[in-house]
């Protein structure tokens, strides 16, 4: 079974790995490959630059609670333990993915698919059109000189099911 980056509470993703766990047959292997902890880093501090100066306190506290939210290799793990996997092996890798300008972040697949996904989902409620709008025209001015690099740090979880 092959999972990459559930985006959704911790439930949904639990329920999630709990499937995978029904699904696999013994002595099966489960791969999931998510965003750790100081991925998109960058998206995050311009996302807090927006809410500072548009006076928005609660997107910034939502901010730094999702940062604190994101998966570290040891909740990853714990979470895989958590539904009867065995032999939880996670390992970290590093990458930066980069981007000629703002517009080309926001239309990317990587953007699109994997990045706004996440920030929707952890500021239900909030209207992000003004928020990214202002994330690609700061790339566009804070980058104008180079390219845009986003950090990612892909957890790459490989779990059995032994019985």
């Amino acid at each position: 079974t092959v999972c990459l980056h559930p985006v959704g509470s911790t439930e949904a993703r639990l329920d999630l790995y709990r499937e995978m766990h029904r699904l696999l047959y013994p002595g099966g292997q489960a791969l999931v490959a998510l965003p750790l902890r100081g991925s998109f880093q960058e998206v995050a501090d311009l996302l807090r630059e927006y809410a500072l100066k548009q006076d928005e306190g609660e997107l910034g506290r939502v901010v730094e609670e999702s940062i604190a939210a994101r998966h570290t290799i040891e909740t990853l793990s714990e979470e895989l333990e958590s539904v009867g996997l065995d032999d939880v092996d996670v390992e970290i890798r590093q990458t930066a993915l980069a981007f000629d300008s703002g517009r080309a972040f926001i239309e990317d697949p990587v953007s699109r698919l994997l990045v706004l996904p996440e920030v929707k989902s952890y500021l239900p409620g909030h209207d992000l059109e003004k928020p990214l709008e202002y994330i690609r025209d700061a790339i566009d001015k804070y980058w104008s000189e180079g390219k845009f690099e986003l950090t990612l740090n892909v957890g790459c979880a490989s779990a059995r099911r032994l019985e």
